[in-house]
């Protein structure tokens, strides 16, 4: 008779998303499980978003848990990892957090610091954008733009366009499509385990 003892519990070996990620999308959470001895307990695994439980899938044959859908916040969102094996050892559950970014910065355009209206040929357009939940990177017209590495909010940048007449209610003279703003970059990837709470 063969008498086995174990006391270990479950080791997480990669998940994703990783810990600080910032997505355009909620994402899938998975994470790969080992337990050489009494192997990881199915019934006992359960991954948690902003404390609600998401339905979860096993593959034994490849030790990966799979979990997708749950309500995600435009924002900070927690996610805890728990996990048992068969002989009851439960690892102490893994909490990261993760932020989800699906909507654009807003801008907006001033001429001549908000003149009601210009006629001359030389104008100043003063540049904002903001956004709530992610940093703007740059912002930039079709003639201009500030260097990617440095992190502004705000500019101002000469213009020159014969005949061109604008009004601060409306800048006519002025397409939608020479002016953007666009966000730092996004960063899904996998992680090592975090620090533990």
């Amino acid at each position: 008779m063969d008498l086995w003892v174990d006391t270990a519990a479950p080791q997480v070996v990669s998940y994703t998303p990783a810990a600080a990620a910032l997505l355009r999308s909620p994402p899938a959470v998975t994470a790969v499980l080992s337990d050489p001895l009494s192997g990881v307990q199915a019934s006992a695994l359960q991954v948690l978003l902003n404390g609600a439980a998401l339905a979860l899938l096993y593959d034994a044959a490849t030790g990966t848990a799979t979990s997708s859908g749950g309500t995600w916040l435009e924002g900070t969102n927690q996610l805890e990892l728990r996990v048992a094996d068969v002989a009851g050892n439960a690892q102490v559950p893994m909490v990261w957090s993760v932020s989800i970014d699906t909507q654009p910065p807003t801008g907006s355009v001033t001429i001549n610091g908000g003149a009601v209206m210009t006629t001359s040929v030389d104008v100043t357009l003063g540049l904002s954008a903001a956004d709530a939940t992610s940093a703007v990177a740059r912002i930039a017209s079709s003639k201009e733009v500030t260097p990617a590495a440095t992190l502004r909010t705000a500019c101002s940048l000469r213009w020159r366009r014969p005949s061109w007449r604008a009004t601060r209610a409306s800048t006519s003279g002025l397409a939608p499509s020479e002016m953007s703003c666009r966000k730092r970059r996004l960063m899904p990837s996998t992680s090592k385990i975090p620090s533990r709470p």
